[in-house]
């Protein structure tokens, strides 16, 4: 190899390392990834409003795998995009999930409150 062949394939080696070599996350691990940080923040807000912790956790968590399981790319949408989204959905995920979670939910998304990626 000559000298500028290893210049190039370390220059190409570098350039694959810093885009991850393709070790994109999905849209599972993403969601996985951020489930615990976003059941804790929407807990938090029904805590405060006097609700018990453990059923708070229970919906919230209710809340959010519901919305991933109705549209996968939720755990990739913008705040005004998630709030569209669950206000699309509300009537099917209140029959799953408290409809005051859900209201609560969409307040603290809209003042970004929530990680979602």
């Amino acid at each position: 190899m000559t000298t500028k062949e290893i210049r190039f394939a370390g220059w190409l080696l570098c350039l694959l390392l810093m885009t991850g070599c393709g070790k994109h996350k999905s849209k599972q691990e993403m969601f996985d990834e951020h489930l615990a940080v976003n059941v804790e923040a929407c807990a938090s807000v029904l805590k405060a409003s006097g609700v018990d912790s453990t059923v708070a956790k229970e919906k919230c968590t209710c809340l959010l795998k519901t919305a991933f399981a109705i549209d996968s790319n939720f755990v990739s949408m913008k705040s005004k995009e998630q709030t569209r989204f669950l206000q699309k959905n509300r009537i099917q995920m209140e029959h799953l999930c408290d409809s005051v979670i859900l209201h609560l939910y969409l307040k603290q998304i809209e003042k970004g409150e929530f990680s979602s990626k």
